[in-house]
């Protein structure tokens, strides 16, 4: 944390990384923290002319100084031009502020098209696996703020202790990851892992667990956690060969165990979606 982060974000964060922190006090800092985040995001887009349609033009060109990021939405082969993109996103902005029937339709066929041309799929089984998914996870409650906050507050403590047990396990890896393969300080080592539990993968995550748990679907997301956390926990600063590259090169025993892991992986994961 630093000295610029408040006090609802440090706390919320770090129930995230699987402190020990009431889950009460973290609901209410969760929420605390999407309440700013609503009003950052709508006095931001006041300044555009397009409001939110404004305001996701000037995210994607804020995307595009960065050649790394901007890269890996034009893989090689796969032709997206930006004012489509431009225009997703904006979709995805007014999708977020809107509540009607209507608009998830519309914001469907965005989102088959996103993925189709991007990706090169077929679009009849696409947009098969896209209703299938907005029945089972609502999107619109997982990520517009307003239905969050909503949903959030439904959050028992039973079901925020059993969703913290899952990030706990994400956590830890990330931080024995970064142990051993990463010259970082002993400090960096502690709270990169927190910042990026809060930042990038705690939030979503913890929805996600708590609402599937809710629905009928059966995700094995958990045990998908408990297994990863069991193969990175086992990989030793030893088994690292290279710690160069973005993904570091590990021992012929880590590719092999990691095959396995895949293997079991898809195994589980085989039917449910």
């Amino acid at each position: 944390m630093t000295e610029s982060d408040r006090a609802d974000e440090a706390l919320f964060a770090l129930w995230l990384s699987g402190y020990d922190v009431d889950p009460i006090a973290a609901r209410d800092a969760w929420i605390q923290c999407l309440n700013r985040v609503q009003l950052q995001r709508a006095k931001a887009a006041s300044r555009f002319s397009g409001g939110y349609f404004g305001l996701a033009t000037r995210w994607w060109k804020l995307l595009q100084r960065k050649n790394a990021i901007a890269a890996s939405w034009r893989p090689e082969g796969i032709k997206v031009d930006q004012q489509f993109i431009r225009e997703f996103l904006g979709a995805t902005q007014e999708w977020l502020r809107n509540e009607s029937e209507r608009d998830d339709n519309d914001f469907r066929s965005h989102v088959l098209e996103f993925i189709v041309r991007k990706f090169n799929t077929d679009e009849k089984s696409t947009r098969k696996n896209i209703r299938r998914m907005w029945i089972l996870i609502d999107p619109r409650s997982a990520l517009a703020i307003g239905p969050s906050i909503k949903l959030i507050q439904s959050f028992s403590v039973a079901e925020l202790r059993r969703a913290q047990n899952s990030l706990t396990l994400v956590a830890r890896a990330l931080q024995h990851g970064m142990l051993i393969s990463t010259p970082l300080d002993d400090v960096s080592r502690v709270f990169l892992p927190i910042k990026l539990m809060r930042d990038f993968i705690g939030t979503s995550l913890a929805k996600l667990l708590i609402m599937t748990n809710r629905s009928d679907c059966k995700l094995p997301i958990e045990e998908s956690i408990v297994v990863l956390h069991r193969f990175v926990m086992r990989v030793q600063s030893t088994d690292i060969i290279d710690k160069t590259d973005v993904i570091p090169a590990c021992s012929a025993s880590v590719r092999s165990e990691w095959e396995l892991t895949k293997k079991y992986l898809a195994n589980i994961w085989r039917g449910t979606l």
